[in-house]
C-alpha cells in the first residue's frame, strides 16, 4: 500500500497502489492514478483495499468490529468531532450484548428496542433520535459496503424511514 507523487504535464498528481494476500498466499492488487490532491488519494487507498478484502474474504463481522470500521472509515472524510460524537456517543447508549452479535442479524426491531425501551427514560427525545440517526448512518454504510444485509429486511425500513427524516 502505498501513495506515491509524480508529475504530468506540470501538475502534480498522485497514484495509489494497493496488495492484499489471501489466505492461501494467492495476491491480488490495485492501482489508481491521476488522484489530484493527498487527501483524495488516501480516501481512494482506503476504498480499495476495502475492495480488495471484501472480495477475497467472507468474514462475518460483529457489531464491535464493523463500529470500529467505521471510525477508521469517518476519520479520513470528517472533522474530530463528529468522528468523536459518533464513537463515544453510540458506544455509550447501545447494549453491551450488541457488540458480540453478527451485524447481519440486526433487525429494525432490535434497534428501536435498545433506543426506545433499554435506554432509561431520564434520556431526552433529543438524545434518543440522534442515537438513531447515527445508528441508521452505521447500518447504511454497512449495506453501501456489503457487510449487512438489508434487501427486504427490516433494515431497509429503517434506513429509508431515517433518509426521508434527514437522517
Amino acid at each position: 500500500m502505498a501513495i506515491k507523487s509524480y508529475t504530468q504535464n506540470n501538475k502534480k498528481y498522485y497514484e495509489v497502489f494497493v496488495k492484499v494476500r489471501k489466505k492461501d498466499g494467492t495476491q491480488a492488487a490495485r492501482r489508481k492514478r491521476g488522484i489530484a490532491s493527498e487527501g483524495k488519494a488516501k480516501r481512494a487507498e482506503y476504498e480499495l483495499r476495502k475492495q480488495l478484502e471484501s472480495e477475497f474474504e467472507e468474514r462475518k463481522w460483529t457489531w464491535a468490529e464493523w463500529h470500529q470500521e467505521c471510525l477508521r472509515s469517518m476519520q479520513l472524510s470528517l472533522k474530530e468531532k463528529t468522528v468523536n460524537n459518533y464513537s463515544e456517543g453510540v458506544r455509550k447508549l447501545i447494549p453491551v450484548e450488541w457488540n458480540i452479535r453478527d451485524l447481519k442479524s440486526f433487525t429494525k426491531r432490535d434497534v428501536y428496542e435498545a433506543i426506545f425501551e433499554k435506554i432509561s427514560s431520564s434520556a431526552s427525545i433529543h438524545l434518543k433520535h440522534e442515537l438513531l440517526r447515527r445508528l441508521c448512518r452505521l447500518f447504511e454504510m454497512s449495506v453501501e459496503e456489503g457487510r449487512g444485509e438489508c434487501k427486504g429486511s427490516d433494515l431497509e425500513a429503517l434506513i429509508c424511514s431515517a433518509q426521508s427524516t434527514k437522517c
